[in-house]
């Protein structure tokens, strides 16, 4: 049992001509029902809930969990790939080599697919250069999946692991997919296991992938401005006078003292 759970699940439809959103569409209609591209945020982390419990019991106040902006904005922001079928994953230390089976009893599983399942790539590929966390598997897996992606001109894709979801067997590679030149949502994967064998089920997240701009934006380093400065006192000032902060006062306050119209820096 993965120990994930999803909150609901969305059919859609693939549009032709120019996208205005994310599409994505599948080339195994059965995925569309089984195991479809959802939003992050529709995926429970399994620890928080306790986590908050515990530090809330603990600290007399709102948990650190609770009000981490960048844990609650990174399972907000943008949608999770998840494996199509069972599959597994038997290890050869050996010769570094990786033997996947799919439990496809009558038909081979590149029939189930329309195409190879997985593809392994050896140290030599990557691992074998590239610093890698102790305990990884020096080749890596990748697992192909049905699903692609259609996006509105000048964006793109981020994939990136999970880091909040109890996953410690495997963890993704990271990569921006431009789809005018692949638009594949295949899931290339570090194993990272003690184990001879480990088997990845159906419906268990694989990676996350978040829209991100292809072209470098422009930027300035420097110093801050005194009302930065001043700002910045603001936010502590109304940390320390209240019990329970919400983003919707720091976001009114926010825009109040910088008149978000028009910025003065």
């Amino acid at each position: 049992d993965s120990g994930y759970q999803c909150r609901r699940r969305r059919r859609g439809r693939m549009g032709g001509g120019q996208v205005k959103g994310f599409e994505f569409y599948t080339l195994k209609e059965q995925t569309l029902i089984d195991s479809p591209v959802v939003p992050i945020k529709e995926v429970l982390v399994p620890w928080k809930r306790e986590a908050v419990d515990v530090q809330k019991k603990q600290e007399g106040r709102r948990s650190r969990t609770d009000i981490c902006s960048g844990i609650i904005k990174q399972n907000q922001l943008g949608w999770i790939v998840s494996c199509w079928a069972d599959m597994k994953v038997s290890l050869n230390r050996e010769d570094n080599s990786i033997f996947v089976t799919v439990p496809s009893k009558e038909k081979d599983p590149f029939e189930l697919l329309d195409g190879p399942p997985i593809n392994v790539f050896p140290p030599l590929s990557f691992s074998g250069f590239a610093r890698t966390l102790k305990g990884t598997y020096p080749s890596l897996l990748k697992i192909n999946t049905p699903w692609r992606f259609r996006c509105p001109d000048g964006w793109g894709l981020m994939y990136c692991p999970l880091l909040y979801h109890n996953q410690v067997e495997f963890y993704s590679a990271t990569g921006v997919l431009d789809p005018t030149f692949i638009n594949e949502l295949n899931a290339l994967l570090f194993l990272h296991t003690d184990k001879e064998e480990l088997t990845i089920r159906q419906g268990t997240p694989l990676f996350q992938i978040v829209p991100v701009p292809l072209n470098q934006p422009k930027s300035i380093v420097r110093e801050a401005s005194e009302k930065e400065k001043k700002w910045h006192k603001m936010v502590e000032y109304m940390v320390l006078t209240r019990f329970k902060l919400s983003k919707k006062k720091v976001k009114e306050n926010y825009d109040k003292f910088f008149s978000r119209s028009k910025r003065n820096v």
